[in-house]
């Protein structure tokens, strides 16, 4: 949303320096050049008052005392005047340090709003941040060149955004400091009942097929999902305090690796794999490479058993880049389709396929983290298609 606000407030510096530098070619006749002119700047001036922000036009002046440039207002729009709490006839031939930067109106702000190559620099618009302390707000004030000497300057309040990213930035604290909690009040224990069980089982001869031996494995065995569970959980919530680091990735070669490298470790599943060529996208190498995974792995899983199987990775639209991996295994019924993506949802047996049941979670997270969406086709014992989109910010 903010971005769509400070766009358009760019949009309107270029209209606004268009406006002032003239956009109609100079009629032949005076008196229509005249009226041309009336017109425009009428123009100019309806658009000029109606913007819905703070817009200011300036002259820059140099003070011959302390040999520092300053800037007098020349107009001011009706937002401008809410801005700092004046009129426009107590503003204009005023200086921006005069009304900004002493008394009531003081204000915090870098110092690239009064520096001289911004101000005289003709590479277009430039930008900064302020906070007006009359009335509480921030402002992202973007400037740009109206002609030699002019300068106009659009006041956008990104309170709002200030106050979100402030918040964004608590929630992801709390996210790790509940990350560290779960690594150590819950992972560290259960890696400390392991060790126990172990020495346990270690006592009894190594004897697992006596009743103590069989209970002893068996909470070996849960110990060891319990385990399996808090390390995909915990990458499960590390996942929105990552960055996307943005780059070109050839899907293509990714989903032929991951095929492979399931194939040497299951030599003895003879799946028939697919891979289309040229597939590239632009996202984050290792959070794709871990939902691709999680994805081919998933397809894996469920067609092993089937006689002939068959797994594909492709694209069904080349202009949204909408990639698949469909499977011919086991399947699921589509009236459980929107749990699918859900923690701990399973759509079929935890005994014959094994597995912690956040994998799909990570990979909606991961995708949805790449401006995407992803979704599922199924028909129970005809196989599963997992439809995706990663689009570039």
């Amino acid at each position: 949303m903010s971005g769509i606000v400070f766009r358009k407030a760019g949009d309107c510096l270029r209209m606004l320096r268009k406006a002032c530098r003239g956009g109609v070619p100079p009629p032949d006749n005076r008196a229509l050049k005249q009226s041309v002119f009336i017109e425009t700047s009428k123009q100019y001036r309806i658009f000029f008052d109606t913007l819905p922000f703070g817009a200011a036009v300036y002259k820059v002046v140099n003070n011959k005392d302390t040999n520092v440039n300053d800037l007098v207002f020349v107009s001011v729009n009706r937002c401008f005047e809410n801005v700092v709490g004046l009129k426009a006839d107590d503003i204009i031939g005023q200086t921006y340090t005069s009304i900004m930067s002493k008394g009531r109106y003081e204000c915090r702000s870098d110092d690239k709003l009064l520096r001289t190559e911004c101000i005289t620099s003709p590479t277009g618009q430039t930008c900064s941040e302020m906070y007006l302390n009359r009335i509480d707000r921030y402002f992202r004030v973007f400037r740009t060149t109206l002609g030699e000497g002019t300068i106009a300057m659009v006041f956008v309040d990104c309170t709002e955004q200030k106050k979100l990213a402030h918040q964004l930035s608590v929630i992801k604290s709390d996210q790790r400091m509940f990350a560290g909690s779960i690594s150590h009040d819950i992972y560290a224990p259960i890696s400390a009942i392991k060790s126990l069980v172990s020495v346990t089982l270690n006592c009894s001869s190594g004897k697992s097929d006596s009743p103590t031996g069989e209970y002893v494995t068996r909470i070996m065995s849960s110990l060891e999902k319990a385990s399996s569970n808090v390390e995909k959980l915990l990458e499960l919530i590390k996942l929105p305090l990552q960055e996307v680091k943005w780059q070109p990735i050839n899907l293509s070669a990714m989903a032929g690796e991951i095929m492979d490298r399931l194939r040497m470790a299951n030599p003895d599943n003879s799946i028939e794999t697919v891979v289309a060529e040229g597939v590239e996208i632009y996202g984050d190498l290792d959070l794709v490479g871990t939902a691709l995974s999680n994805l081919i792995e998933n397809a894996w899983k469920f067609s092993a058993n089937v006689s002939e199987a068959k797994i594909e990775f492709g694209v069904t639209d080349n202009e949204k880049c909408i990639c698949y991996v469909r499977d011919n295994g086991v399947g699921f019924d589509m009236q459980h389709a929107d749990a699918v993506f859900f923690p701990f949802k399973r759509m079929h047996c935890e005994r014959d396929f094994p597995g912690t049941g956040i994998g799909l979670t990570i990979v909606k997270k991961i995708v949805e983290m790449h401006n995407g969406k992803i979704w599922v086709e199924s028909t129970p014992w005809k196989g599963s298609t997992f439809c995706f989109c990663i689009n570039k910010p």
